[in-house]
């Protein structure tokens, strides 16, 4: 799926770096599930907010840890290095 996004935005945008933003876009991914989660926590009962309470900062914590130590895959990034997956 990855392979078929890239290629789609190459074809329509050329000069565009897909990898660089779905790379970019992992911590974005657990804010968007942050906000979801705290929706869901306004709407429920107060009887059942001790389950899901710390789902919102949970995913934070997964979006700054995504942006802090990123990966290319399962493989970690840092210390110069890109993402070279085409």
């Amino acid at each position: 799926m990855r392979a078929r996004w890239v290629a789609a935005w190459r074809e329509l945008a050329p000069d565009s770096r897909p990898e660089e933003a779905l790379e970019l876009a992992a911590p974005l991914v657990h804010v968007h599930f942050a906000l979801r989660y705290q929706e869901f926590l306004d709407g429920i009962e107060p009887s059942e907010h001790p389950y899901h309470a710390g789902d919102p900062a949970a995913e934070v914590r997964r979006a700054l840890g995504a942006a802090l130590f990123p990966t290319c895959g399962s493989e970690p990034l840092g210390a110069g290095r890109s993402c070279t997956r085409h």
